[in-house]
């Protein structure tokens, strides 16, 4: 008598990840999110091992997700395209929310908080000079990487109705704001960027 056929466990397992996945991620582990990541452009192979691979290598979801391609190809079973797309993501994400910032609505702080947690905590910018029309709009994100840049920046428009702040990482504060004119009518508000996701407001008089 022939033996019932056992389904294999990974059976139906993708579209089970992607419809955990309409839930919510907050009941991912790291792990799983790594495989949905990795469904985009692995078509067929299982990718639980390679996930569980990715996070043993890089510890931690942040960790894979801003390692550069090159060390994300050196993962048994991480192609070209595999690495692009996982290196692709966070930067992406950026782009979206920065260019959410100049549908037309004024800012707060509040609406800066998403994109600049994101750019400079995780993608490691060092500082953005916004500037800001007379109603508090977005007009243009410039990343900003040396002192030098950011007192051409801050001189460069001479329009008085824009409207200039500064965002920083905590730990490259100091050395930014050598490149701040001593010029008052040039100086912008400061918020620094810190490591508990915050913006706080900064005095050029406060010290570092």
């Amino acid at each position: 008598m022939s033996q019932p056929k056992r389904s294999c466990p990974h059976t139906g397992h993708r579209l089970r990840l992607r419809m955990k996945a309409v839930l919510g991620l907050d009941r991912f582990e790291p792990h799983e999110i790594a495989e949905l990541l990795l469904f985009e452009t692995i078509r067929r192979r299982n990718t639980n091992e390679t996930a569980h691979r990715l996070l043993c290598r890089f510890r931690s979801l942040r960790g894979l997700l801003t390692a550069p391609r090159e060390r994300l190809t050196a993962v048994s079973g991480i192609g070209p395209a595999s690495a692009d797309w996982i290196a692709s993501v966070l930067p992406e994400a950026a782009r979206i929310l920065t260019d959410d910032l100049k549908s037309g609505a004024p800012l707060d702080r509040w609406s800066l908080l998403p994109a600049a947690d994101l750019r400079l905590n995780l993608l490691g910018e060092s500082a953005a000079l916004l500037t800001l029309d007379a109603e508090s709009r977005l007009l243009d994100w410039q990343t900003v990487t040396d002192p030098a840049d950011l007192g051409r920046l801050l001189h460069a428009d001479e329009d008085p109705a824009r409207r200039k702040i500064l965002i920083l990482r905590r730990d490259a504060a100091e050395s930014m704001l050598t490149g701040i004119p001593g010029d008052e009518g040039q100086n912008p508000l400061i918020l620094l960027m810190t490591p508990e996701h915050r913006l706080e407001e900064l005095s050029l008089e406060q010290p570092q």
